[in-house]
C-alpha cells in the first residue's frame, strides 16, 4: 500500500506512481509478449499452449517491430513512458493514442 496524497492534492502528485507503475507493467509486458514471439516455430510452443490466442496473433506480426496502443489514462501512461523510452520500448515504432486524458503530464491548467 502506497500512501495516497491527502485533498487537496494536485493531479500530477496523484498520478505520479500509477504513471511509474503502468510503465513498468508496460516494459514488462512488452518483454514477455517479446519472449513469446521469439520461440515462435519451436515445437513445445504448440496450439495446446495456454498462450495459444496470442500466438494466432503473433503469427502474422513482426516481434521486432511493434506500435503501443492505449485509450484514456492508458494513453498518457504510453506518452509518459516515452517521453524517456526504455530499452524494453525501444523497438516501438508508433503509438495509438485513444482520447488520451492528458491531465497528469502537466501542471498547465
Amino acid at each position: 500500500y502506497e500512501e495516497q496524497p491527502k485533498w487537496p492534492y494536485d493531479i500530477i502528485t496523484f498520478n505520479r506512481g500509477f504513471l511509474g507503475k503502468r510503465t513498468d507493467e508496460l516494459c514488462e509486458a512488452v518483454k514477455a509478449i517479446q519472449a513469446i514471439a521469439s520461440r515462435m516455430g519451436h515445437e513445445d510452443l504448440d496450439a495446446d499452449s495456454a498462450a495459444s490466442p496470442l500466438l494466432q496473433v503473433l503469427r502474422g506480426a513482426s516481434p521486432e517491430r511493434f506500435a503501443l496502443v492505449g485509450h484514456s489514462f492508458g494513453a498518457c501512461s504510453i506518452v509518459h513512458a516515452l517521453n524517456e523510452v526504455p530499452p524494453e520500448l525501444a523497438q516501438c515504432y508508433g503509438a495509438v493514442l485513444l482520447d488520451m486524458w492528458p491531465g497528469p503530464l502537466t501542471t498547465d491548467p
